[in-house]
């Protein structure tokens, strides 16, 4: 893996990050969305829930809704094992 594919993987791994942690406590982020009163407010208050250093919370504000189903969560979870593996190789 050359250094552009690794920024790049990091990168993906990033966004599938937050994804799964939203995936993962999606009755709380619901909650967060719903009671923000813009998209900035709910994006921080993503932040603060996730804990999640780096990384854009808007890729959940953006998400389609079915991506909080089991088996997209099983999918990005296999995506992010995946990738991880990849990167400690390199």
């Amino acid at each position: 893996m050359d250094e552009a594919e690794r920024k790049n993987a990091q990168r993906q791994l990033s966004h599938w990050e937050w994804v799964l942690a939203a995936q993962e406590r999606r009755h709380e982020v619901i909650d967060v969305v719903w009671g923000a009163a813009d998209k900035e407010q709910a994006a921080e208050r993503l932040r603060e829930l996730l804990g999640i250093e780096g990384g854009d919370p808007l890729v959940v504000l953006e998400m389609p809704i079915w991506r909080l189903t089991k088996e997209a969560h099983d999918e990005f979870a296999a995506t992010v094992s995946r990738v991880r593996e990849q990167l400690e190789r390199t």
